[in-house]
């Protein structure tokens, strides 16, 4: 990804030579998101460290091993400039033990790699949040604010509203640069759980009674994401903040629908069909929370984004997703 494609306002020579110059280290870097950002700033002449649980054969990844351990931050971070931390446990977790584990990979490891970034003198540690911890459901006009209460509805979004608070408390924010970046649903070549089930209801043309419904959620193509980290790396000013992340558009469930099935040369089957009776029928089949994914607003206001980045500019979701999504093998093998 070049930043001039996005849209990023700086002479390739400074950018080259800041890149040159910087070592960036990315957690999780063999994950959907760790492994897109790794691809996207290498091309764009940076220098990245993989920092990944059990090392690899080729000497590039390093080896910090369980999170929910007591994973080795300090030897993989000296000469870093940046880290990004992407590592996480997503999954629901099932039982008190995957309980613990979560709360031990999510925020546990979080405050000992900020200890370790500290140790060994990194500039800045750019960690990626979630928008969950706002809650699931937001007003279809202003959306969640930074400025907002934090009331996470799962173990998720507390394990990062907790990682959140002892990233910024403090001593953390002393000689560390943190940004805490708060993520949306995160889309891209490979994506899947809830987005990959979308595009598989958009391709197989089965009637959907999803018509009726009018939401807005916000998304975040990983173009988008790689643009705001760069544009984070380049950024020598002192932040330690909270930003929320996404596209610059906002889409309702049919909209998406019909934009993932535009990109393969497809249309949705949608018809209407009252929404109350809708949410009914999913709650006697046990699928009240997977339904008010597709029905409920979720919105993220980014304006403050904008505002400590004003040379960004970011991709509209429809356009990413025809990018991404145009073929059999961009959609990763979705049918």
């Amino acid at each position: 990804m070049e930043l001039a494609t996005i849209g990023f306002c700086y002479s390739s020579s400074v950018r080259n030579t800041v890149h040159n110059q910087t070592l960036i280290a990315i957690t999780g870097a063999n994950g959907f998101i760790g492994s897109f950002l790794v691809r996207s700033l290498e091309s764009d002449g940076s220098r990245v460290r993989r920092l990944v649980r059990n090392g690899g054969v080729d000497g590039r990844c390093h080896a910090v091993g369980d999170l929910a351990a007591e994973p080795e931050w300090l030897e993989s971070l000296r000469g870093v400039d940046t880290v990004v931390h992407c590592a996480a446990f997503a999954e629901k977790p099932e039982g008190p033990l995957a309980t613990e584990r979560l709360f031990r990979v999510n925020r546990d490891a979080v405050a000992a790699l900020a200890k370790a970034c500290q140790d060994v003198g990194v500039r800045r540690l750019i960690f990626l949040s979630s928008v969950k911890v706002y809650g699931e459901v937001s007003s279809d006009q202003g959306g969640f604010s930074e400025a907002d209460t934090l009331s996470p509805d799962d173990d998720y979004g507390m394990s990062k509203a907790e990682a959140e608070q002892l990233l910024l408390a403090g001593g953390c924010a002393k000689n560390l640069d943190v940004c805490v970046l708060r993520l949306p649903l995160v889309y891209g070549p490979g994506v899947k759980g809830n987005f990959a089930r979308l595009m598989r209801l958009a391709y197989r043309g089965m009637p959907l009674p999803l018509a009726s419904v009018d939401n807005r959620r916000s998304l975040l193509g990983l173009d988008n994401l790689a643009a705001v980290v760069a544009a984070l790396v380049l950024d020598e000013r002192k932040l330690n903040d909270v930003f929320n992340v996404a596209d610059p558009t906002t889409m309702s469930t049919p909209e998406l629908l019909r934009s993932l099935g535009s990109a393969r040369h497809c249309t949705p089957r949608l018809f209407r069909f009252p929404v109350p009776l809708l949410r009914v029928a999913a709650r006697m089949v046990g699928v009240s929370a997977s339904f008010a994914k597709l029905t409920e607003s979720a919105v993220v206001n980014t304006t403050k984004l904008a505002a400590a980045l004003p040379n960004l500019r970011l991709a509209p979701t429809d356009e990413l997703i025809r990018r991404y999504f145009s073929d059999c093998s961009a959609a990763n093998g979705v049918q």
